[in-house]
Formats: structure tokens, C-alpha cells, sequence
């Protein structure tokens, strides 16, 4: 008789097992950083471009560095150690800005499963829903003058890092700087995210 009243605790235990959203603090903390998602393009024309392989030119040699380089800068910009959710509608961040600790609490809202994040603007950091992670997000973009070039202009080998603008690829991102600037033909467009996933 001992054994089934055990086992009939046992079965109540693992019944009634809480919703995860409902169990706080949850903590978020780094898991992994993304830079694979690249592309290099072939300024053709006024409004054309023409994708190239990531390892081939001044892009391919240095893509590397430059990513190792961008990192660093971000991370010293803005470098979050972890994320708690402390209850259902305030969470902790905690980390550095320019070497500097921060500790702040903010509020934040669910939108359709979503994490809104008050007083935050703009897309450096977003919570993805599908995943459950909260991402910190850069774009670098590096325009690096064709052959052509006798006296590259000003935009020509100037890095770019800017926060991430939701549903861009990296051929929109290339699209988008060939908007801003009349890039000559034989120009090159290199582009990579920087992505860091908080889980």
C-alpha cells in the first residue's frame, strides 16, 4: 500500500508541472555568436549588384579580422552579461557600457508572445518568440573600391556598424548602401551580421 500512495505522489509531482512562462526569475545569459550570414556584391550599375563568393578580394582577406575587430567594438559598446525576467512585467539587465557596470531594471510588456521591452528603441536587442532568445544584432557594411578606382571617395574601406533593421538580408543591406551612395561599377559591397543570442 506504501508503494502506490509513492507512486501516486510521484505522478501528482510530474502532473502538475508549471508553465515555464510562469516560473520566475527566468535568466537569459550568452549562448553563442552568429557572423556567418554574409554576402559580397559586385557593384554593375546605377541600381544593379550581382552576388560574389564571401572569400574572394580585399573582403576575402580580411573578413576575418574585420569580424574579430567589429566584435570587439560591440562588445565594448554595449557588452550585456544577462537578461532576467523577474516577474511578469519587469526584467534585469546587467553589464557594461564603455567598461563601465550597469545594472538596470526596466518593464516590459508581452505583444502576441512577444517580449516589448519599455524605454529600449529601435532593433539592437529583440526577443525572438520561436526560439525563446533575446538577440543582440549589428550590420557592418564595407564598401571597398574596384579597380577602377584612381581616388576612392570618402565611403570607400570605411566600415559601417549599425543596429539590424528586422527582415533585411544581406543583399537588401547592399541594395540599401547603393541607394545612399552612387557606387561606380566594379565596386564591391561586403556585408555580415553580427548576432548575439541570449538564451
Amino acid at each position: 500500500m506504501k508503494w502506490i500512495s509513492g507512486i501516486s505522489i510521484i505522478l501528482v509531482l510530474f502532473g502538475c508541472k508549471k508553465d515555464p512562462e510562469s516560473i520566475y526569475p527566468i535568466l537569459y545569459s550568452l549562448d553563442h555568436i552568429e557572423q556567418s550570414d554574409e554576402g559580397l556584391y559586385l557593384v554593375e550599375g546605377a541600381d544593379q549588384i550581382s552576388s560574389l563568393p564571401t572569400n574572394i578580394g580585399f573582403y576575402g582577406v580580411y573578413q576575418e579580422q574585420v569580424k574579430v575587430d567589429v566584435l570587439e567594438a560591440l562588445r565594448l559598446a554595449f557588452d550585456l552579461k544577462r537578461i532576467e525576467l523577474l516577474d511578469e512585467d519587469s526584467l534585469q539587465m546587467k553589464g557594461f557600457i564603455d567598461n563601465e557596470a550597469f545594472d538596470i531594471t526596466l518593464g516590459y510588456e508581452r505583444v502576441d508572445g512577444a517580449i516589448v521591452i519599455d524605454s529600449i528603441e529601435g532593433t539592437i536587442l529583440t526577443y525572438e518568440k520561436d526560439d525563446d532568445q533575446f538577440v543582440i544584432c549589428g550590420v557592418t557594411k564595407l564598401p571597398i573600391a574596384g579597380p577602377n578606382a584612381i581616388n576612392p571617395g570618402p565611403p570607400a574601406y570605411l566600415i559601417i556598424s549599425s543596429e539590424c533593421l528586422p527582415g533585411f538580408t544581406t543583399e537588401d543591406y547592399a541594395h540599401a548602401m547603393l541607394e545612399e551612395y552612387a557606387y561606380p561599377p566594379l565596386d564591391t559591397l561586403g556585408v555580415f551580421l553580427t548576432r548575439l543570442v541570449f538564451k
